[in-house]
């Protein structure tokens, strides 16, 4: 019972981080598109928010992934998630690099329990 409820809970997190990472991934291309038109925009910026709308679209679809194999108690489920939450920690190592320390806090607290759970013994 126990193993379901943090599976549970993982997956539920998992499902919130792809809805975040869709929603910014698909503003970001679509932004993109509207701003390559423009004059006045540095010819970076651009190609840098596609590049990060694909990037959060297939964060997405690997949170998305390992959610759905998780709340379905397949083991390959942990791949995706550990992935994502290593990046998640050198994300949060680079936002105390920067001086925000609540999100730091949080990311290491997030992601340090996708991991525990990941690598828990069963």
């Amino acid at each position: 019972m126990k193993q379901l409820k943090h599976r549970t809970i993982v997956g539920a997190v998992s499902y919130i981080g792809a809805a975040f990472a869709f929603s910014v991934g698909t503003l970001a291309y679509f932004s993109a598109t509207i701003i390559s038109g423009q004059q006045g925009y540095s010819d970076v910026a651009a190609p840098a928010l596609t590049i990060l709308g694909i990037f959060m679209l297939v964060s997405a679809a690997l949170l998305l992934l390992g959610g759905t194999g998780l709340w379905r108690s397949h083991d390959w489920a942990r791949i995706p998630l550990v992935i994502m939450a290593l990046f998640g920690v050198i994300m949060s190592l680079t936002s105390l690099a920067t001086g925000n320390g609540l999100s730091f806090v949080a990311g290491i607290i997030i992601n340090g329990i996708v991991l525990w759970h990941a690598f828990k013994k069963r």
